[in-house]
């Protein structure tokens, strides 16, 4: 027999279960919509909880028409985007900047902080920011959704502050010249890395780490980069590193 989306069993009484849709979760007033289907028979049950599931897919998809993702929503998976990015900042300066000439680095840094202003100047955007506020959005929509040009405007300038600002501190990172910067984003104020961030291959569920998993991971993130003259030497380095924590 197959499954039935949203049918739940509980003893011997079925329910209907259904996440409402992450763009709505504010608007509904709950992440989930559950209830009994007062029946303990299968076939009636299922019935039962397809009407339930046609009709509240017409009702969301109706909520979902009347307008976008607020600005609110928007802001939040701006900020978790910035969050991303000041992780990435962090492995940069643990794990890569040994390999890189920080002070070339860090010369080239101001001419992509001048494009990303200059973006938000013109109000054209390139294609690498409009695609990652595609993504950004794709979460705040339902199925099959588009964002109106409001919400992607907002986006896209979102996304190059969050660069500006990711930027302004990696050139801090880098030179020790925090206060040569000035003040920052303030919507970005507080926030600081909290984490690697997971690399290719990463099973948070499965088993934990050991020292020889990390160091064939950096191993492999390598080879993966073209630079297999210095795997090997690498491998033996990372070894090394991880064993003396």
């Amino acid at each position: 027999m197959g499954i039935t989306p949203h049918l739940v069993l509980r003893g011997t009484t079925y329910y209907f279960r259904m996440a409402v849709p992450r763009h709505l979760v504010k608007k509904v007033g709950r992440a989930e919509v559950s209830t009994s289907l007062r029946t303990v028979h299968r076939k009636e049950a299922t019935l039962r909880c397809r009407y339930l599931s046609n009709s509240l897919d017409v009702y969301f998809q109706g909520l979902g028409m009347q307008d976008g993702p607020s600005i609110e929503d928007i802001d939040a998976e701006i900020k978790a985007y910035f969050q991303r990015a000041l992780n990435w900042s962090l492995e940069y300066n643990l794990v890569f900047v040994d390999d890189l000439d920080v002070a070339e680095e860090a010369e080239g840094l101001p001419k992509l902080i001048e494009e990303y202003q200059g973006q938000l100047k013109s109000g054209k955007f390139s294609q690498t920011v409009q695609s990652d506020a595609n993504e950004l959005l794709a979460p705040l929509l339902p199925s099959g959704g588009k964002a109106d040009l409001g919400a992607i405007r907002h986006a896209c300038r979102g996304i190059a502050m969050a660069k500006i600002e990711q930027y302004r501190r990696l050139i801090g990172d880098l030179t020790g010249e925090y206060p040569a910067l000035g003040a920052g984003d303030p919507r970005f104020a507080g926030m600081v890395a909290t984490d690697l961030p997971p690399m290719d291959g990463d099973d948070l569920a499965g088993k934990p780490e050991t020292l020889q998993s990390i160091a064939e991971k950096y191993l492999e993130f390598k080879k993966k980069k073209g630079d297999d003259a210095k795997t090997r030497s690498d491998f033996d380095i990372s070894m090394r590193l991880v064993q003396a924590i």
